[in-house]
């Protein structure tokens, strides 16, 4: 045979580890895809919920300031300076839970208005979010999630704050009547 020349078995072989190769590729990014899709929906569902608790402290106090009133386009920052500034909650003992959900979403932002991309300039941000288990931001300084544990380290975040809230709101109602 001529050295250029593919042996039919040769041909078959590499057809074998073509497909072994695409089978994990694909394990790969579906494994990604599911996990990024689960993210981003819990993290709507924790801006649904964290908004409608702030609209239940409206109706409850009857307060004439509304959210929207507040500066700023990001609302689960908006609701959290409504429920200290207007509604006098005292959160200040969730601070490190709400720093790690300032984490979830600088990673939920990136996702959403970069494709899941860091330019190399963030590189702070990038130790921040890395500091998270499950990600990581690959040699091309895109988002990967390495594990489900970012899921439930997520779900266990936003589930602490909202009891935080719910605790500090007992305490507000029970001073307040």
């Amino acid at each position: 045979l001529n050295a250029w020349e593919v042996t039919e078995r040769d041909r078959s072989n590499s057809n074998i580890v073509y497909f072994i190769d695409e089978q994990e590729n694909f394990e790969r990014h579906f494994k990604q895809l599911k996990i990024e899709s689960t993210f981003l929906s819990s993290y709507s569902l924790f801006e649904h919920y964290f908004q409608s608790f702030t609209e239940l402290y409206i109706d409850y106090f009857n307060l004439l300031l509304k959210i929207s009133d507040l500066s700023g386009n990001n609302f689960i920052d908006k609701s959290k300076r409504y429920l200290e500034k207007v509604c006098l909650i005292d959160l200040s003992s969730l601070n490190d839970t709400w720093n790690k959900i300032s984490s979830y979403q600088k990673i939920r932002n990136k996702i959403v208005h970069q494709n899941g991309y860091f330019k190399e300039n963030e590189r702070n941000l990038i130790n921040q979010i890395t500091q998270l288990e499950g990600i990581e931001v690959n040699r091309f300084l895109k988002i990967e999630f390495t594990d489900k544990i970012f899921i439930t380290e997520f779900w266990i975040t936003f589930n602490a704050y909202m009891e935080g809230i719910i605790h500090q709101t007992k305490l507000k109602i029970s001073n307040y009547t």
